[in-house]
């Protein structure tokens, strides 16, 4: 699987889009339930304030102070409970980030893996084209007919009267068998082995 596919794959993975959609679950829920919660001491603040002011209305007598200190209780437990429900849900991004963390690393592992195999099969390929290009370069060389090669025309002329039509025929003998042909000298047997 090529790099950028399996890339792409990994971000529409089921894993990833749960991991995502766990992340948007989660901040949606401690949203929701913090803003309940803050709502809800909001209210009974209000209430316990309205209660003492019927009171302080009812009785003239209940000092203002004391209405003061409650209304700050109240206020102190809301922001109490608000801070611990942040930290809940700190530990709860912190667990998902580190699950993300951990995939992302998993995923990066994968994906070295793949590419060294890549580089792998890439070289086995590069060397059988070589191999080939090689062997059929050779072979086209050796089927060359002898009027289409570098030899000396007197020597071409001499060979093909004595029945050879390729280099490759020519190629099977020996500098010995060769030179004892009328018009094959020194020059064509230099050209013939290089």
């Amino acid at each position: 699987m090529k790099f950028f596919d399996k890339l792409k794959n990994v971000f529409n993975s089921k894993e990833t889009k749960e991991m995502i959609n766990k992340v948007k679950e989660s901040s949606e829920v401690f949203i929701k339930e913090t803003t309940e919660k803050v709502e809800q001491k909001t209210k009974e603040t209000i209430s316990v304030i309205q209660e003492k002011k019927k009171e302080y209305d009812e009785k003239k007598n209940t000092p203002l102070e004391e209405t003061k200190e409650e209304f700050k209780e109240k206020v102190s437990e809301v922001v109490e409970d608000v801070k611990e429900e942040l930290e809940e849900a700190k530990e709860k991004v912190s667990e998902v980030i580190e699950d993300i963390t951990e995939k992302t690393e998993e995923l990066i592992e994968e994906v070295k893996e793949e590419l060294e195999e890549a580089k792998e099969k890439v070289v086995e390929v590069v060397e059988e084209v070589k191999e080939k290009f090689e062997s059929d370069t050779k072979e086209n060389i050796d089927s060359i007919l002898l009027e289409d090669s570098n030899l000396p025309a007197g020597a071409v002329k001499a060979l093909k009267a004595e029945g050879y039509k390729t280099l490759e025929e020519v190629k099977a003998k020996t500098d010995e068998e060769l030179s004892k042909i009328k018009g094959v000298g020194k020059v064509a047997l230099e050209k013939l082995r290089n």
